[in-house]
């Protein structure tokens, strides 16, 4: 299982959730099941929303599988030291997302092989 954020600029909140299903169809071939957690106002920017869904995999993945999955996303990730979750940017790493309107994105892997 794996923990993903997507942070959305729109003037509404529909916007985001169909964005949010969009780039998780992007996955569609390595995933089993998504729930949305939450989808609201971001609190630090006006104008985007956090959406955050557990995304369950067909199968348990390792960090090369995991890199792969989310480069589907966007095309440039950061990992923290442990190597189990990531940030993307379009602001400060220039990164560029499936759908212009995202902005930012975290993930956090419950567990890779």
């Amino acid at each position: 299982m794996f923990q993903l954020s997507l942070f959305v600029e729109s003037p509404d909140s529909d916007k985001p959730l169909r964005i949010a299903s969009e780039a998780i169809r992007q996955l569609k071939a390595v995933i089993s099941s998504y729930d949305v957690v939450s989808s609201e106002p971001y609190w630090k920017v006006d104008g985007w929303y956090k959406v955050t869904c557990d995304i369950q995999t067909n199968d348990p993945l390792n960090r090369v599988q995991a890199e792969s999955l989310v480069s589907r996303i966007s095309d440039k990730w950061e990992w923290d030291e442990v190597g189990s979750s990531a940030h993307s940017s379009a602001k400060d790493m220039a990164a560029i997302f499936c759908d212009d309107a995202i902005k930012f994105a975290s993930c956090w892997f419950e567990e890779l092989n």
